[in-house]
C-alpha cells in the first residue's frame, strides 16, 4: 500500500510540472493560428531584367552629312553642355566660299554707302540749284520789267516830242534825240528779255542734268542692292553648310559611350559617334514575365530595387514606386517604369545603366491564404 501511495504522489507532481508546458504550447498554437488567419504577408513579383535609366531617351551624337574628321574632343564620361563642340569635320572649301561672300558683302555695302552719300549730295545740290534758279529768274524778270517800263516811258516821251515838233515848240535835234533814246531803251528791254529766256533755258538744262545724275546713281544703287540681297540670301545656306560640319552636344549630359575617332577618319551621315546621357532624374525600367505581371502590377504599387554587384545586406535596396505599366507584352515580357528614390540607397554612386532586380509588392495575404494558394497551385501542377 505504501508503494502505491508514493507512486500516486509522484504522478501528481509530474502532472503539476507538465501543466505550464501544455499551457505554453496551447498559447503558441493559439498565437500561431491567429497569425495564420489574421497576419498579413506581402506577395512580390520579380523582374527578369531591370536597370537604371535617365528619364527620356539618351541622345545619339552623329553627323548629318558625310565628311572627314578634323578635330574630336569626345571622351568617355565627359560632362558636356548644350551647344558644346564635340567633333569638327573638314570644311575648308565651304569656309573659303563663306569668307568670299562675306568679303563681297562688305565691299558691296561700302560701295553702296558711297553711292548713297553721293546721291544725297546731288539731291542737296539740286535743291540749292533750284533755289538759285528761282532767285536768278526772279532777278532777271525784275530787270526785264524795269527795262520795259523805261522803254515805254522813252517811247511816250518821243511821241510827245513829235507833237511838240509839229507845233514848233522843240527843234528837230531835240526830237531826234528823244527818238534815239526811245529806240535805245527798247533795244535794251529786248536784250534783257532774250537774256532771261536764255538763262531760263540754261537753268532747265542744268536741272535736267542733275536729275539725270541722280537717276543714274539710283540705278547703280538698285543694282548694288540686288547684288547685296543675293549675297545675303546665300549666307544662311553657306553658314548651314559649315555648321553641318560642326557636331555639338544637343543637351547637357554625360558621354555614355564613344567611338574612337582620329583626324582624317571618314564618317558617313547618321553614323553614331557617341551616346549622350542627359542630366535628368533616374528611373527604373523593369521587364516582368507577362503571366505574373498582367492584371497584378498597377501604377502606385511599392517596389524595391537590388543592384547587381552591390549586396543588399550591405548597401540596402532602393525604394521605388510603379509609374507606368505597358499594356502589351513584347516577347513574353511586360515593360514597367518605376520612379526611383535614390536617397534610400546607401554609399552607391548611381549612374545610368546600372542593372539589378526589381520586386514589386502586388498584394498582401494572410499566411493561411498564402499556404492554401500554394497547396492549390501544387495540386494543379501535379494534376
Amino acid at each position: 500500500m505504501s508503494y502505491d501511495f508514493r507512486d500516486s504522489l509522484a504522478s501528481l507532481d509530474e502532472g503539476r510540472r507538465s501543466t505550464p508546458v501544455i499551457a505554453t504550447v496551447l498559447v503558441f498554437l493559439v498565437a500561431w493560428g491567429a497569425w495564420l488567419g489574421l497576419g498579413r504577408v506581402s506577395v512580390y513579383v520579380s523582374s527578369t531584367t531591370s536597370r537604371l535609366e535617365v528619364e527620356g531617351a539618351a541622345f545619339p551624337v552623329e553627323p548629318t552629312i558625310a565628311g572627314r574628321v578634323s578635330q574630336s574632343s569626345l571622351r568617355l564620361g565627359q560632362k558636356v553642355r548644350a551647344g558644346e563642340v564635340l567633333v569638327r569635320l573638314e570644311s575648308g572649301e565651304q569656309e573659303s566660299v563663306l569668307r568670299e561672300q562675306l568679303a563681297r558683302q562688305a565691299a558691296l555695302e561700302s560701295e553702296a554707302a558711297a553711292l548713297r552719300k553721293q546721291r544725297d549730295a546731288e539731291r542737296e545740290g539740286l535743291e540749292g540749284y533750284l533755289q538759285l534758279t528761282k532767285a536768278t529768274l526772279g532777278e532777271a524778270t525784275a530787270q526785264e520789267q524795269q527795262a520795259a517800263v523805261v522803254a515805254e516811258q522813252a517811247r511816250r516821251e518821243a511821241s510827245r516830242t513829235e507833237g511838240l515838233l509839229r507845233s514848233s515848240y522843240v527843234s528837230e535835234a531835240e526830237y531826234e534825240a528823244a527818238v534815239s533814246e526811245a529806240t535805245r531803251h527798247a533795244a535794251s528791254s529786248t536784250v534783257l528779255r532774250f537774256s532771261q529766256e536764255r538763262r531760263s533755258a540754261e537753268l532747265r538744262v542744268g536741272q535736267k542734268d542733275r536729275l539725270a545724275s541722280i537717276a543714274a546713281l539710283e540705278i547703280q544703287l538698285s543694282r548694288l542692292t540686288g547684288e547685296q540681297q543675293a549675297v545675303e540670301a546665300s549666307l544662311p545656306r553657306l553658314r548651314a553648310e559649315v555648321d553641318k560640319r560642326i557636331i555639338t552636344a544637343p543637351t547637357d549630359g554625360t558621354i555614355g559611350s564613344v567611338m574612337p575617332l582620329h583626324p582624317g577618319m571618314n564618317l558617313t551621315a547618321g553614323q553614331q559617334l557617341a551616346m549622350l546621357v542627359p542630366e535628368r532624374a533616374l528611373q527604373i525600367i523593369a521587364y516582368l514575365p507577362a503571366p505574373t505581371a498582367l492584371g497584378r502590377v498597377r501604377p502606385g504599387q511599392e517596389a524595391r530595387l537590388r543592384l547587381d554587384g552591390f549586396p543588399w545586406t550591405r548597401f540596402g535596396a532602393m525604394e521605388a514606386r510603379v509609374a507606368q505599366v505597358a499594356q502589351e507584352a513584347q516577347q513574353g515580357l511586360i515593360r514597367v517604369e518605376l520612379s526611383a528614390s535614390p536617397d534610400s540607397l546607401r554609399d552607391v554612386a548611381l549612374e545610368h545603366g546600372l542593372s539589378g532586380s526589381v520586386e514589386i509588392e502586388v498584394e498582401q495575404l494572410s499566411p493561411f491564404a498564402l499556404l492554401f494558394r500554394g497547396f492549390a497551385e501544387a495540386l494543379g501542377t501535379t494534376s
